[in-house]
């Protein structure tokens, strides 16, 4: 729908995407496996990922992102990826709040 409506031609009707998602239900079918959803992240399983975050640049970075994503109700990776420090406001009744522009669920505004 997406792409319908900024006039691009959709990758997903392409002919090498088709056969490669057949192929990909015929290897599962084969491992007798069907695909599922992955459960929710509970507090438990994010505390024992979160020590493996050290105090290095990077480690604090990925702490931030896994306590945001965790805290704003469990968002989609490209939803944390696209959030933006100016979509963030401090509130006096519940710390912070940010405001997602687009989401799985909406059309990405152009």
């Amino acid at each position: 729908m997406a792409h319908h409506l900024v006039k691009q031609p959709n990758p997903c009707t392409d002919s090498a995407v088709k056969a490669l998602l057949i192929k990909t239900r015929k290897a599962y079918a084969t491992r007798n496996a069907t695909p599922h959803k992955q459960r929710a992240l509970t507090k438990e399983p994010l505390e024992a990922v979160l020590e493996t975050c050290d105090g290095s640049l990077k480690g604090k970075r990925d702490r931030a992102l896994l306590l945001f994503a965790w805290s704003s109700g469990g968002r989609w990776r490209s939803e944390v990826s696209e959030a933006v420090f100016e979509n963030l406001r401090q509130s006096d009744e519940v710390g912070y709040l940010c405001t997602l522009a687009n989401s799985k669920t909406t059309i990405p505004a152009r």
